[in-house]
């Protein structure tokens, strides 16, 4: 019973309540065996365009609500080796184990795609779409620099528009 106890609390501790998704914790801890095997890996990170645009406009309950969505999309989109987690606010981190930048590339298109045709997320007749910053790990790139390179690529994205993916290999 205290077993299973413990089990409960360190997921709790692990998992977003709103989005049932890893939180940065969690991903942090699910990401740690990944990487020991030493492999080339992609890090993401995603950002909600035009998020705080709905609180505004539409409350917290409907931004709630985007949130839960983009969690089952990407639940929905990504590969079972695939780990994800909100990042904090609207931004989402995903590591794609053993994988190119360029089959990154093929799945964070597939997300968007699937997006839009997807209506929840369809809010004042306009698609709600993402950022996305992604850098290759392994061969020298920690997952801390990854994370700082495509952290630094969203941004980028952001300023290049919005609705776009930047890669680093």
């Amino acid at each position: 019973e205290t077993a299973r106890r413990i089990d409960q609390l360190k997921d709790a501790a692990e998992r977003d309540v709103l989005t049932g998704l890893r939180n940065r914790r969690g991903f942090l801890a699910a990401v740690t065996p990944p990487r020991a095997r030493g492999k080339s890996s992609v890090i993401a990170i995603l950002d909600i365009d035009s998020f705080k645009a709905v609180n505004d406009d539409h409350g917290h309950d409907r931004g709630d609500q985007l949130l839960t969505d983009f969690a089952d999309q990407l639940s929905a989109q990504l590969r079972r080796s695939d780990v994800s987690a909100r990042w904090g606010g609207e931004e989402f981190i995903i590591l794609f184990p053993d994988t190119s930048i360029a089959q990154a590339q093929d799945i964070l298109t597939r997300l968007r795609q699937s997006m839009r045709s997807d209506a929840a997320f369809l809010i004042d007749d306009r698609i709600v779409t993402f950022s996305c910053g992604a850098a290759m790990v392994g061969e020298g790139v920690g997952l801390a620099d990854a994370t700082r390179l495509a952290d630094a690529l969203l941004y980028d994205a952001k300023a290049a528009g919005r609705d776009v993916i930047r890669l680093a290999g």
